[in-house]
C-alpha cells in the first residue's frame, strides 16, 4: 500500500538520485538512511518529509552548482554532438536545416516557429534527443570532476559553498522579519519555506535577489 504522502517521498528519491558523486559519501549515506526510516515509518508526516527535501537540498546544492557550471563551461560541444547521434538521419538533416535558418538563437527549439515546423513526434523525438544529451554531458561532468577536473571543481565548490552562505544570511533575515509583526508573520514564513525548498533539485531554485525584494517589501510594510 503506498504511503499516505508518496508523493513527497518520491520528491525526496528524485533528489537522493541526483546527489552528485563529489558529495561526501559520509553525508550522502546519512541522508539514504533518513529517507528509508521516513519511507519504512506510515506514520511519517509530511513535515517531516518536507524538512529531509530541504536538508538533502541544502547539503548538495553547492556540489550540484559547482557540477552545472563546469558542465556549463566545457559540455556545450559534448551536448551537441550527443544531441545530434541521438536523432535519427533524416530528422537530424531537418533540425540542422532549420538551426541554420535561426542562427540568431542559443537554442532553436525555443523559437516559436518550432511549434510549426516540427509535428508532435518529432518535436518529442527532439525533446528526447536533447535529454539523452543532456544525461550524457553530465554523466560525462561527474566523472571528470573525481578526475582531471577536480582541482577546477573544488574551486567551483567553494564558490557556491560562499553563494550558498550569504543567500542562507538573506532567507534567515526575511525569517527574522517574521518575529516584528505578527499581522505578516504567517506569509513571511510561507516565503521561507518555499525558498528553503529552493535549495531541493526538485523544486524552483533560490534566487538570492528575489529574498533580497522580498525583505524590502516587508520592511517596508513593518516600517511604513
Amino acid at each position: 500500500m503506498p504511503h499516505t504522502h508518496q508523493a513527497l517521498l518520491d520528491e525526496v528519491r528524485i533528489a537522493l538520485e541526483n546527489i552528485p558523486a563529489a558529495t561526501p559519501l559520509e553525508e550522502r549515506q546519512i541522508l539514504i538512511e533518513r529517507y528509508n526510516k521516513l519511507v519504512a515509518n506510515p506514520k511519517s508526516s509530511e513535515g517531516q518529509i518536507s524538512a529531509l527535501i530541504i536538508e538533502s537540498g541544502k547539503i548538495t546544492w553547492p556540489y550540484r552548482k559547482a557540477l552545472e557550471s563546469l558542465s556549463a563551461r566545457y559540455g556545450r560541444e559534448s551536448e551537441r554532438v550527443y544531441f545530434k547521434e541521438h536523432m535519427e538521419e533524416g530528422l537530424r538533416a531537418k533540425y540542422e536545416k532549420f538551426a541554420r535558418d535561426h542562427k540568431e538563437v542559443a537554442e532553436p527549439w525555443r523559437h516559436e516557429d518550432f511549434e510549426t515546423v516540427f509535428s508532435a513526434e518529432e518535436k518529442y523525438q527532439i525533446e528526447e534527443a536533447l535529454m539523452e544529451a543532456k544525461d550524457a554531458v553530465h554523466n560525462e561532468m561527474e566523472q571528470a570532476i573525481l578526475t582531471d577536473k577536480k582541482d577546477e571543481f573544488a574551486a567551483e565548490l567553494v564558490s557556491w559553498q560562499t553563494k550558498q552562505k550569504e543567500l542562507n544570511t538573506k532567507i534567515n533575515s526575511l525569517r527574522l522579519l517574521a518575529d516584528r509583526s505578527p499581522q505578516f508573520a504567517p506569509e513571511i514564513l510561507e516565503k521561507v519555506h518555499v525558498f528553503e525548498e529552493g535549495w531541493s533539485v526538485v523544486e524552483r531554485n533560490v534566487d538570492i535577489r528575489i529574498v533580497q525584494g522580498e525583505i524590502e517589501y516587508y520592511l517596508g510594510l513593518i516600517e511604513g
